[in-house]
C-alpha cells in the first residue's frame, strides 16, 4: 500500500489521540538513482515513493517507468506509532554515516534542552521526554521535525527526515528486525515487459529505531510533573 506525506502533524486527521503503540518495522522507499557531483548519490522524496510492502512499491516503479530509467526499491527501518485508528511512521533518507547509513540514530530520546513546552516533563528528572505510549501523536510527530531539540545534530529540512501515514493496521506492515536490510534495482527487457530486479543487500543499520522502539515502550505512560506543560 501507498503511504501517504505528513506534511505538518498537527493537522494529520486523527493527530489529537494518545499513541496506542509502538513498533519499529521495515517499509519501501522507490525512486530513481539520481548522479549529483563527484559521483555521490543522492536520494529525494517525493509523493508516492513510500510504500508497506514490496509488490506495492515494484508496481509503482512500473506505473512512473520511462525510457532509461533505473528504479530503486530499498527496505527503510521506521518507527511505527499507532493510535488504534491511524498509523504514523518516522524514517530517514540520506542518513548521516554515508558508509554505513542509520536512520534516526542522531534522535536523543531524552530532549537536550527545555525549549520545546509542549512535552511532558518526566518526574524527578529535568530532561524531557516526547517519545512513549499514552503521548498525544501530534507532539510525538513535532519531536521529530528538523529543528526539535531531541536532535543531536541539526537535520536537513528537506530529504532527511520522512514522515507517512496509513489508515490501517499494524499488522499490514513488517517486523523489522536484526538481519540485513535489501534493495532491489529494475532492469528493462523492453516496452512490453515488466521490469526485472535484482536483489542485494544494504548497509544501512536498524539499531537506533529498534533501541528507540524499545526505549518507548520500556518507558510509556511516566508519571508527569505537576508542572509540565502540555501541548494547547
Amino acid at each position: 500500500m501507498q503511504l501517504e506525506e505528513i506534511e505538518h502533524p498537527f493537522l494529520l486527521p486523527g493527530a489529537n489521540r494518545s499513541v496506542q503503540a509502538v513498533e519499529a518495522v521495515r517499509i519501501y522507499y522507490c525512486y530513481r538513482g539520481r548522479n549529483a557531483y563527484w559521483s555521490i548519490w543522492a536520494k529525494h522524496y517525493f509523493p508516492g515513493c513510500m510504500h508497506s510492502s514490496l509488490a506495492s512499491a515494484q508496481t509503482f516503479a512500473e506505473s512512473r517507468r520511462a525510457q532509461g530509467s533505473v528504479f530503486y526499491v530499498e527496505q527503510l527501518p521506521s518507527l511505527l506509532l499507532s493510535t488504534g485508528q491511524i498509523c504514523a511512521l518516522i524514517t530517514q533518507i540520506n542518513a548521516s554515516h554515508a558508509d554505513s547509513p542509520h536512520p534516526l540514530k542522531d534522535y536523543s530520546y531524552l530532549a537536550l534542552s527545555e525549549n520545546d513546552g509542549w512535552v511532558h516533563r518526566v518526574a524527578s528528572n529535568t530532561k524531557l521526554v516526547a517519545l512513549g505510549k499514552g503521548e498525544v501523536l501530534a507532539d510525538v510527530l513535532s519531536s521529530f521535525a528538523s529543528d526539535s531539540n531531541f536532535w543531536i545534530v541539526p537535520q536537513p529540512r528537506r530529504d532527511s527526515v520522512i514522515m507517512v501515514a496509513w489508515s490501517g493496521s499494524t499488522n499490514d506492515f513488517e517486523t523489522l528486525d536484526s538481519k540485513n536490510l535489501r534493495c532491489w534495482i529494475s532492469k528493462s527487457i523492453g516496452p512490453n515487459y515488466r521490469l526485472q530486479w535484482r536483489e542485494e543487500f544494504t548497509s544501512t543499520r536498524s539499531l537506533a529505531v529498534m533501541n528507540l522502539r524499545d526505549l518507548a515502550n520500556a518507558q510509556s505512560n511516566p508519571t508527569a510533573d505537576t508542572d509540565a506543560c502540555v501541548s494547547p
